[in-house]
């Protein structure tokens, strides 16, 4: 997909994400918006090989992220699903 960079923003997964689930630890939240003005908050990408990328965005910036999306069983209930862009690859488009 590609978007516009908005913001890190780990918050949001954080809050009850990356204590519930070992795959979402060690992960950057981020939100992204496609050429349509859609956000997706819930994006997510490896620190350890995203961090310094994600860092040096600016908000407006140029990205196509590849991943897949994932369900995930929001923690404390039996049947609410909350989906997420699982990061695979950013490339900042110039």
């Amino acid at each position: 997909m590609d978007g516009e960079f908005v913001e890190i923003d780990s918050g949001a997964i954080e809050d009850y994400f990356y204590r519930a689930y070992e795959d979402m630890k060690n992960t950057v939240g981020f939100t992204i918006s496609d050429k349509n003005g859609d956000i997706y908050q819930f994006c997510y990408a490896e620190k350890n090989k995203f961090g310094d990328l994600l860092l040096g965005l600016k908000s407006g910036d140029r990205i196509r992220v590849i991943g897949q999306v994932v369900a995930k069983l929001r923690p404390g209930t039996d049947a609410t699903f909350d989906l997420f862009i699982h990061v695979d690859s950013i490339e900042v488009i110039k």
